[in-house]
């Protein structure tokens, strides 16, 4: 299992580089079409680390060598993460006003981040990328809709 968990997070942060590269000005020169399929893994990332986060989180959960504040800091990590997740989507279904949400949104991806930080090592990457695309795409995103 341990194999497979390290697989894919050398897979995702390897396509996750990639399309930092290729959504930025540093890919203009780059299709079109590979622009966009880049910026769209970029939309659909944080789906990725939060499903990654909680798998991890399981794995976490059933060893019994990790130590218990690092077990509550990984649960912590994957409920801020899934916050900074759900509440953009609440606020485009519901319609609420995104500036007063925003905040809400950073002050979670950064919990993220300082879990992955503090946490196992089996969900560091997801909570640490998790927690920094999540504020990122925060930031990024309305700038190109206004």
């Amino acid at each position: 299992m341990r194999h497979w968990s390290r697989r894919w997070e050398w897979i995702v942060g390897s396509l996750t580089i990639v399309s930092l590269v290729a959504s930025s000005r540093l890919g203009h020169r780059l299709p079109v079409v590979v622009q966009d399929a880049t910026f769209l893994f970029l939309v659909c990332l944080p789906l990725i680390l939060v499903t990654m986060s909680w798998v991890g989180f399981k794995t976490v959960l059933r060893n019994e060598t990790v130590a218990r504040w690092r077990i509550w800091t990984c649960f912590c990590g994957c409920i801020a993460l899934s916050l900074a997740l759900l509440i953009p989507l609440l606020v485009v279904l519901l319609t609420l006003d995104y500036t007063r949400w925003v905040i809400w949104i950073i002050g979670a991806g950064m919990v993220s981040l300082l879990a992955g930080i503090c946490g196992p090592r089996s969900v560091r990457f997801p909570l640490l990328f998790g927690g920094l695309i999540m504020s990122g795409l925060v930031v990024i995103i309305p700038v190109g809709i206004l």
